[in-house]
């Protein structure tokens, strides 16, 4: 045999012994990505496209990484929520539902359906002046899905609100100004959501028994209405923590402004000032 074709047949049994072994030497394409800041930049990448789903599997792989990584946690929040489809105007439509009624999203039902032997917020006596206070339904649209993803507003909340903007704010803060920016913003959307399912849950979605009273002076309050003085109390309880959340969510949006030196989102501070002011004008949440 010429020494040529030796060569050659030592060749192919080699390139046949690579292939039937799953290893191809011809593949020349990118490696999956394998370091936090490699599966950041993908995911990133993934977000832009639309490709939220893949954004979220690269990023917790990340945080299986560097669970500690500031950044990780802000971008695997907001991708989890780009996923479920929430958003700012998400939590917008939320905030004005709770203070600004609309005709479409009112309850079929009027202020006298409040139940006999219940008590209000302030004595309020909603079936006494039904031109005075709307029945907010809790199962309408505007709320339904934040309380359908509840879960995710809840992981988002450890992620974002407890691992990064209340235990590492300093690791935010020395962090890049867009990574600043998006955790203030996750915060903020996050608290109030947790906030408004918080509500949801306290309250008997069936018997109408939140109120908006819209003459209440200098803004609109929200009343509540149960059968007992505990049921009662429990129902401020909520409403106080969606003030408190609201308010905190307004502070982290200016702070969130300020780093962006321009007044971005300035219509979600107005509402959520709306909804902090009306969740506590007629209850003491001192």
């Amino acid at each position: 045999m010429h020494p040529s074709r030796g060569w050659r047949s030592a060749w192919l049994l080699l390139i046949a012994g690579l292939l039937m072994g799953a290893c191809n030497v011809f593949d020349v394409s990118s490696p999956e990505p394998n370091t936090v800041d490699a599966l950041l930049t993908d995911a990133q990448t993934a977000l832009a496209a639309d490709e939220a789903s893949r954004a979220v599997r690269l990023l917790e792989r990340a945080f299986d990484k560097d669970s500690t990584d500031v950044r990780v946690r802000v971008e695997l929040g907001n991708a989890l929520y780009a996923d479920r489809g929430l958003d700012v105007f998400t939590l917008r439509a939320a905030a004005e539902h709770l203070v600004e009624l609309s005709k479409s999203s009112k309850a079929p039902s009027t202020a006298r359906s409040v139940r006999e032997n219940t008590v209000c917020t302030d004595g309020a006596r909603p079936e006494m002046s039904a031109d005075r206070y709307d029945s907010i339904p809790l199962d309408a649209d505007p709320v339904r899905p934040l309380v359908e993803h509840a879960s995710t507003v809840e992981r988002v909340r450890r992620l974002v609100v407890g691992g990064v903007l209340e235990r590492r704010a300093e690791a935010l803060a020395s962090a890049r100004a867009r990574y600043r920016r998006k955790g203030l913003l996750v915060g903020a959307v996050t608290g109030v959501a947790t906030g408004v399912v918080g509500v949801h849950a306290a309250f008997d979605t069936t018997d109408g028994s939140l109120y908006l009273d819209r003459e209440f002076e200098p803004d609109r309050a929200l009343v509540a209405c149960a059968g007992t003085d505990d049921a009662l109390g429990r129902r401020h309880d909520a409403l106080c923590a969606l003030d408190a959340a609201a308010r905190r969510g307004v502070q982290w949006l200016q702070d969130r402004n300020r780093s962006a030196a321009a007044d971005r989102g300035s219509v979600l501070i107005d509402r959520l000032q709306d909804l902090a002011a009306a969740a506590s004008a007629r209850i003491d949440c001192s």
